[in-house]
């Protein structure tokens, strides 16, 4: 089954499952659940359970037990946290005696732990007696004691004077803390809690219920079928290979088993793998596995990969390595040939005890410069660390990763000779920038709230209002107010016009070079987030090109679609609307969008949406005499009123039948060497449209978040896919895994990550959630400290996973690194709180920038770390410049007569389609071809090729001009049979085929002798006149393909003319 398929299912299921629980005769528990939790996520969490069935697997496993077993493990693992956090206040309180030497200090504070001991040891023994129920009155006795006035000056409270004296150690016991003694928790006494901790363990198994009646229902239903989805393959091969005769006749099979990106497997593909390699029996009859990964580079978990299990897999081979005989373990080294000094030799890498066990580590990296590898080591050295110490040890395990500094491997001497000469100097090194919005306005928000009431009935409508605070304009009288896009734009423009000493290293001609727009990618972190950067890249006259990853829901045209669908269900969707434009339906190009842009710029309207930009400049050129694009512009905005009017009228189904039907598109793919494909591609979208309508009513929203989840929850990963034009890729963090590129912006990396679910999956703790209630008509929340005690540890895991993410970002940059983010300054001074990539660069840098004092200046000028260089024997020391752009400063090679404002070169070409990826095979097609500027185009056109000049101003419709050519097309194609062999031309011949063909786009007469016209005088231009015998020995409709980098890219050649050979 497609995904889309296997969804369509999964909902039939859903629905069938939820029909039987409404219509038994118990079926209150089931419609409350419903009330409270809301319908819909319900089944999101469903969806996700069996998507990921192993989750689903451990819930079944979990609540098997009864509510007595499973309060006493809550209640244990509790009792644990609350021991640790008081082993490690009772650490904290030695600290203090070791500072302060004020004994009537110390001895109220001993006084005050001592009887915080007293208490617990009453609170472990009331568990001890009843260890399904926690004795909340002595937690609560506990927190007043932290509360209680300390002696000191101020008469501070305990836990106020530990923070203020203790404040590196006392952050950490302080979130235990607030977490333990959640006041608006403990305000409940213990009949309460337990009885709605019960009902929410009640809920979590009977949602867990469903899910496995959902589970079977689906099931049974691809049986019926004959079919299975993705997940099924994994798991239908794994149980067949637990037959040990099986299992052996397979592994026979094979002497060597390679896996490459380990470390985005799952543990039922280890246990594939484990079950072919390793046979438990026979220790001499294992098979030869090699596995390679980096587990620095695991993003994937939302797809259900583990990172655990790259640990597993590499302590399981070592010790079948360890046990088998057969292997040589008192090697010393091994020859390695990766030496670019002198490829003729080979050297040695000596086995320290684990590498003769079989795990060896490749830490030479051949991309990064210099500077990229030593920052990156310096940055990730201190966010990849060993586990650090927790106060809630909930599990044994731990998943952190040890990192180990990258080694400079660039295969180039003139690195080599730069660090040698001097490591400080601005010799192309490599370099790392920072791109910074600082925003100075600050936020006033009220809340409105407002009560309607008719009857019984009540809503409340809630608006907040913000009042935005100017900054003072004399403080920022320097700042200009560029956003994060705008700085980033004049970053690129400094770059391409050389206003910034930017090398990027040729290994084709093995020197430095300047760079060009092909040579920048862009990665964001969500490909969501990009319409402001797009826009202001549009508005700049840069070029760029986004990335279209593998898989149906990635190829062009569908995006098209998508786009489209998107914007009609959010008008004020920039990327959306930009693809719409630039899309083939429509057809406008980069200058297009420019001259929308410019005009709103120059009209002050620049702010609005790009749907509403495009209205404006339409509605302000059409009252112009004698433009050129009017026709254009009008037939764009007569589309799109047209399918905005049908997105609110038609179903899902029959609005992309009308998207495709638009005039030219036909043509467009008719003549495009994948067109089979594409169309291909549509039938089984529309196919998924119906489906999905056939579930009930669902709206266009509904779709285009179907489409959206699928996309995301892809079992197949993005692969990022990139025409060879001169222009800016565009990528996401995921789809640019596996690439490299010479200059790499990291935009918007202060960006919030999306809230996880609100139900939260633990395969050791179940499904925990806030029990919803309702009293009164009104819904609230009540929180439990065994869901936050969880919530927290697996944060950790959720921040390893960004951790990774940046890392895989930064390691992209081949010369140059550039981070961009967007920071709001605070009333108080520093910087507000930071999220994402931002918050861990700037931890990293140990930046302390919520103080009040903090600003641009703060951040270090370098950094200087040491750097190990291929084959060498000791590291060298290493100063990495850290070069800050912002819109406090724009400083461009610290040299004020270098202009930062770049001229746009006329007569740059802009690209403005994007290569159609036929997704089997990785071939790919230029769609369009347009390297010439427009007057030698005409100019050819004109004198070459027999066209007059009324036939170029002529103002045809789009739709008459695309019949006309397609018509010429054919025409043409058939020119050996309307061509004397004294190569006249045979009218009579000419005028049958012409109307034969005419058949199929034209209804009068006129318009079949105007086709007649124009190809007479086409065949006796200078062109054709010269060269009409070896026209008529031509290959036509001639298709090319040909290898290209690791890809194939073809094409179709009208017509192919051999001349001399």
């Amino acid at each position: 089954l497609s995904e889309f398929d296997a969804m369509a299912l999964l909902d039939e299921a859903i629905q069938d499952v939820f029909l039987d629980f409404k219509n038994s005769p118990n079926n209150s528990d089931f419609i409350d659940l419903l009330v409270r939790y809301n319908k819909k996520n319900v089944i999101s969490t469903i969806r996700e359970l069996i998507n990921f069935r192993r989750k689903l697997f451990s819930l079944i496993e979990f609540y098997k037990q009864s509510n007595d077993e499973i309060l006493k493990y809550y209640n244990s693992a509790l009792v644990k946290c609350y021991s640790d956090l008081f082993s490690y206040f009772d650490i904290i309180i030695d600290k203090l005696q070791e500072h302060i030497n004020e004994s009537e200090i110390i001895n109220d504070i001993r006084e005050k732990q001592s009887r915080i001991k007293a208490i617990f040891s009453k609170f472990n023994q009331a568990f001890y007696n009843s260890p399904h129920i926690l004795d909340f009155n002595y937690l609560r006795l506990i927190s007043e004691i932290f509360r209680e006035k300390t002696k000191v000056n101020g008469k501070l409270q305990l836990i106020s004077f530990l923070r203020k004296n203790f404040p590196k150690h006392f952050s950490h016991f302080e979130v235990a803390y607030k977490i333990l003694f959640n006041k608006d928790i403990l305000v409940l006494d213990n009949q309460q809690y337990n009885s709605l901790l019960l009902q929410q363990i009640n809920d979590a198994r009977l949602i867990t219920e469903i899910a496995s009646k959902v589970f079977d229902k689906y099931q049974n239903l691809k049986q019926e079928m004959f079919a299975i989805d993705f997940d099924d393959m994994i798991f239908l091969v794994r149980n067949m290979l637990c037959n040990q005769d099986f299992a052996k006749k397979i592994r026979n099979q094979y002497d060597y088993i390679l896996v490459d990106e380990f470390q985005d497997t799952n543990s039922e593909q280890f246990d594939i793998i484990s079950k072919l390699c390793f046979d438990d029996h026979s220790l001499g009859q294992d098979n030869n596995l090699f596995i390679v990964g980096d587990p620095k580079q695991s993003i994937y978990s939302f797809q259900g990969a583990e990172v655990e299990v790259f640990h597993k897999a590499t302590s399981t081979l070592a010790q079948k390595n360890n046990l088998n005989p057969l292997i040589e373990k008192d090697k010393s080294s091994i020859p390695t040939k990766i030496d670019y000094l002198n490829s003729t030799q080979y050297s040695q890498q000596i086995l320290n005890e684990t590498n003769k066990l079989g795990i060896l580590s490749l830490t030479t990296s051949f991309r990064m410069s210099p500077n990229i590898a030593g920052f990156v080591n310096e940055i990730f050295s201190k966010l990849i660390v060993e586990p650090t110490p927790t106060i809630f040890e909930l599990k044994k395990e731990a998943h952190n990763i040890k990192y180990e500094p990258i080694i400079c491997g660039r295969a180039t001497s003139k690195f080599i000779d730069n660090l040698v000469q001097d490591v400080a100097t601005s010799k192309p090194l490599g370099s790392v920038s920072l791109i910074l919005n600082i925003d100075s306005k600050t936020n006033k928000s009220i809340q409105l709230v407002i009560s309607l009431k008719k009857d019984d009935q009540q809503i409340q409508l809630k608006q907040k209002v913000e009042e935005v605070i100017a900054p003072d304009p004399d403080i920022n009288a320097e700042v200009d107010n560029s956003t994060e896009e705008q700085l980033i734009v004049k970053h690129i423009k400094a770059v391409i016009a050389g206003n910034l000493d930017y090398k990027i290293f040729d290994n084709e001609t093995n020197e430095f070079r300047k760079p060009e727009y092909s040579d920048i990618a862009i990665l964001s972190r969500k490909k969501n987030a990009l319409g402001k950067l797009i826009k202001e890249l549009i508005a700049n006259n840069i070029p760029y090109v986004l990335s279209s990853g593998s898989g149906f829901f990635a190829t062009p045209e569908i995006q098209d679609i998508r786009e489209f669908l998107n914007f009609f269900a959010d008008k004020n969707d920039d990327y959306a609307f930009a693809c719409v434009l630039k899309s083939p339906f429509i057809g406008l190009t980069s200058a297009d969008l420019l001259e929308i842009i410019a005009f709103n710029k120059q009209k002050g309207t620049q702010n609005i949406s790009l749907y509403h930009q495009f209205l404006e400049y339409y509605n302000h050129i059409k009252q112009l005499d004698n433009y050129n694009n009017v026709k254009i512009f009008e037939n764009a905005n007569n589309i799109l009123e047209n399918l905005i009017f049908y997105s609110t009228r038609l179903n899902v189904s029959s609005l992309i039948s009308k998207i495709i039907s638009l005039d030219g598109y036909n043509f467009y793919v008719a003549k495009t060497p994948s067109g089979s494909q594409i169309k291909s591609n549509f039938d089984k979208l529309i196919d998924y449209a119906r489906k999905f309508e056939a579930r009930g009513f669902r709206s266009l929203y509904d779709f285009v978040e179907e489409l959206q989840y699928l996309s995301d929850n892809s079992k197949e990963p993005e692969a990022a896919a990139f025409s060879n034009e001169n222009a800016v890729r565009i990528t996401t963090v995921h789809g640019a895994k596996g690439a490299e590129f010479p200059i790499v912006y990291i935009y918007n990396s202060n960006y919030r990550t999306k809230n996880a679910n609100s139900f939260m999956f633990d395969k050791d703790f179940g499904l925990l959630f806030k029990l919803k209630q309702i009293i009164d008509g009104e819904t609230s929340d009540i929180d439990f400290i065994i869901r936050n005690v969880v919530n927290h540890y697996n944060k950790a895991d959720e921040r390893n996973e960004e951790i990774r993410l940046f890392y895989v970002a930064s390691t992209r940059a081949k010369d140059h690194l550039i981070i961009s983010s967007s920071l709001m300054n605070t009333k108080k001074g520093g910087i507000a709180k930071l999220n994402g990539f931002a918050q861990l660069l700037f931890d990293a840098l140990e930046l302390n920038y919520g103080d009040s004092d903090f600003n641009i200046d703060s951040i270090p000028s370098h950094i200087s770390t040491e750097l190990m260089l291929h084959n060498s024997v000791t590291p060298n020391l290493l100063k990495i410049p850290i070069n800050v752009f912002s819109n406090n400063r724009f400083i461009l090679n610290n040299n004020p007569s270098v202009s930062t404002k770049i001229s746009n070169n006329g007569d740059y070409h802009l690209s403005i389609k994007e290569i159609v990826s036929v997704p089997k095979n990785k071939f790919f097609y230029p769609t369009q071809l347009d390297n010439l500027l427009e007057s030698e185009e005409n100019f050819v056109i004109n004198k070459e090729f027999g066209f007059d000049e009324h036939f170029l101003d002529e103002n045809l419709s789009r739709e008459a001009a695309l019949s006309l050519g397609s018509a010429f097309h054919e025409l043409i194609e058939k020119i050996n049979e309307w061509i004397n062999p004294d190569f006249s031309i045979n009218v009579d011949a000419l005028t049958e085929i012409s109307k034969s063909i005419s058949l199929n786009y034209f209804n009068n007469t006129a318009e079949v002798n105007y086709l007649t016209e124009l190809v007479s005088n086409f065949f006796n231009s200078p062109f054709l006149s010269e060269y009409n015998d070896l026209l008529l020995s031509s290959k036509r409709e001639f298709h090319l393909v040909m290898p290209f980098e690791s890809h194939f890219i073809g094409g179709i050649i009208d017509c192919l003319v051999e001349k001399s050979s």
